[in-house]
């Protein structure tokens, strides 16, 4: 999966060990394109089915981690969750975004996330 290359290299370092501007911002540029390349691989793994579902769940936990503010990697890992019944993990993820987006930004989750948690919870 093309995503897969896009992820490995994006995964190293640019330039270890090296410093400046123009570095400094091929990195920024890089960590963009890592962000993208597992968003990629969560939605790629999700269409695809359920042998792909372990790297969709993976990469959407990544992706969570490493831009937790990114409402993409949550809803990712949401419906993966979901699609391996494990309906009340799934809500536990939407808590936690809930939880991070009101306390640190006084925000509530986006219109597409809510619609995914009111389904899950018709689901109980």
């Amino acid at each position: 999966m093309p995503a897969q290359i896009g992820w490995s290299i994006t995964s190293r370092e640019f330039l270890a060990g090296c410093d400046g501007d123009w570095v400094q911002e091929r990195r920024r540029r890089l960590e963009v394109d890592h962000l993208r390349a597992l968003q990629c691989i969560a939605a790629a793994g999700l269409h695809l089915g359920h042998g792909e579902l372990p790297d969709a769940e993976r990469a959407a936990r990544s992706l969570i981690e490493l831009a937790p503010y990114r409402e993409s990697g949550y809803r990712l890992l949401m419906q993966a969750l979901e699609i391996q019944g494990e309906v009340a993990e799934a809500l536990l993820v939407y808590d936690r975004l809930r939880r991070v987006l009101r306390e640190e930004l006084g925000l509530a989750p986006g219109q597409e996330v809510q619609e995914i948690a009111e389904r899950l919870l018709s689901l109980r």
